[in-house]
Protein backbone atom coordinates (compact mmCIF):
# COMPACT_ATOMS: atom_id res chain seq x y z
CA UNK A 1 0.00 0.00 0.00
CA UNK A 2 2.60 2.50 0.85
CA UNK A 3 4.56 1.46 -2.75
CA UNK A 4 1.16 2.47 -4.15
CA UNK A 5 0.63 5.99 -2.87
CA UNK A 6 4.36 6.64 -3.23
CA UNK A 7 4.17 5.86 -7.05
CA UNK A 8 0.78 7.90 -7.25
CA UNK A 9 2.52 11.33 -5.51
CA UNK A 10 5.46 10.48 -7.96
CA UNK A 11 2.83 10.55 -10.99
CA UNK A 12 0.96 13.35 -9.77
CA UNK A 13 3.82 15.86 -9.47
CA UNK A 14 5.71 14.26 -12.87
CA UNK A 15 2.21 15.58 -14.46
CA UNK A 16 1.18 18.37 -12.64
CA UNK A 17 2.27 21.39 -14.73
CA UNK A 18 5.26 23.19 -13.94
CA UNK A 19 3.80 26.32 -12.80
CA UNK A 20 1.47 25.39 -10.44
CA UNK A 21 5.22 25.12 -8.69
CA UNK A 22 6.74 27.94 -9.46
CA UNK A 23 6.74 31.11 -7.93
CA UNK A 24 5.81 33.91 -10.03
CA UNK A 25 6.91 37.73 -10.16
CA UNK A 26 5.98 40.32 -11.88
CA UNK A 27 8.44 43.39 -12.51
CA UNK A 28 7.45 46.25 -14.14
CA UNK A 29 9.41 46.45 -17.82
CA UNK A 30 10.28 50.18 -18.89
CA UNK A 31 8.76 51.51 -21.57
CA UNK A 32 10.75 50.59 -24.85
CA UNK A 33 12.91 48.68 -22.61
CA UNK A 34 11.97 45.66 -24.95
CA UNK A 35 12.35 47.37 -28.12
CA UNK A 36 15.66 46.00 -30.12
CA UNK A 37 15.31 49.17 -33.05
CA UNK A 38 14.91 53.15 -32.23
CA UNK A 39 11.26 54.51 -33.20
CA UNK A 40 11.57 56.30 -36.57
CA UNK A 41 9.36 59.60 -34.93
CA UNK A 42 8.20 60.49 -38.37
CA UNK A 43 7.00 56.84 -39.43
CA UNK A 44 5.94 55.26 -36.07
CA UNK A 45 2.44 54.43 -35.31
CA UNK A 46 0.71 56.53 -32.30
CA UNK A 47 1.28 52.90 -30.34
CA UNK A 48 4.54 52.20 -31.30
CA UNK A 49 5.70 55.86 -30.03
CA UNK A 50 3.52 55.13 -26.92
CA UNK A 51 5.95 52.61 -26.02
CA UNK A 52 8.46 55.40 -25.34
CA UNK A 53 9.19 56.85 -21.90
CA UNK A 54 7.24 60.17 -21.04
CA UNK A 55 5.07 59.73 -24.30
CA UNK A 56 1.73 58.76 -23.74
CA UNK A 57 -1.90 59.13 -25.91
CA UNK A 58 -1.65 62.36 -26.10
CA UNK A 59 1.70 63.13 -27.16
CA UNK A 60 1.82 60.40 -28.99
CA UNK A 61 -1.15 62.24 -30.67
CA UNK A 62 0.62 65.65 -31.22
CA UNK A 63 3.79 63.64 -32.61
CA UNK A 64 1.87 62.34 -35.36
CA UNK A 65 -0.33 65.37 -36.03
CA UNK A 66 3.01 67.49 -36.55
CA UNK A 67 4.94 65.63 -38.44
CA UNK A 68 7.73 65.71 -39.96
CA UNK A 69 10.65 66.30 -37.40
CA UNK A 70 14.30 67.00 -38.33
CA UNK A 71 15.98 66.56 -34.91
CA UNK A 72 15.05 66.74 -30.78
CA UNK A 73 15.21 70.46 -31.16
CA UNK A 74 12.47 70.71 -33.56
CA UNK A 75 10.01 68.05 -31.84
CA UNK A 76 10.42 69.81 -28.43
CA UNK A 77 9.80 72.96 -30.47
CA UNK A 78 6.44 71.88 -31.73
CA UNK A 79 5.50 69.79 -28.80
CA UNK A 80 3.66 70.74 -25.94
CA UNK A 81 4.30 68.68 -23.02
CA UNK A 82 7.35 66.98 -23.54
CA UNK A 83 10.16 68.25 -21.31
CA UNK A 84 14.03 68.06 -21.55
CA UNK A 85 13.26 65.27 -18.70
CA UNK A 86 10.95 63.46 -21.39
CA UNK A 87 13.91 64.30 -24.11
CA UNK A 88 16.87 62.74 -21.87
CA UNK A 89 14.64 59.39 -21.82
CA UNK A 90 14.54 59.58 -25.70
CA UNK A 91 17.72 59.69 -26.39
CA UNK A 92 19.25 56.77 -27.81
CA UNK A 93 15.62 55.72 -28.59
CA UNK A 94 14.68 57.10 -31.50
CA UNK A 95 15.62 57.89 -34.88
CA UNK A 96 14.81 60.80 -37.05
CA UNK A 97 15.76 59.83 -41.05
Amino acid sequence: MKHHLIALTAAALLLAPATAFAKTTHTAMPKAAHTMQRVHINRATARQLETLPGVGKKIAAEIVKDRPFKNMASLTTKIKGISAMNIKKLEGLVSFN
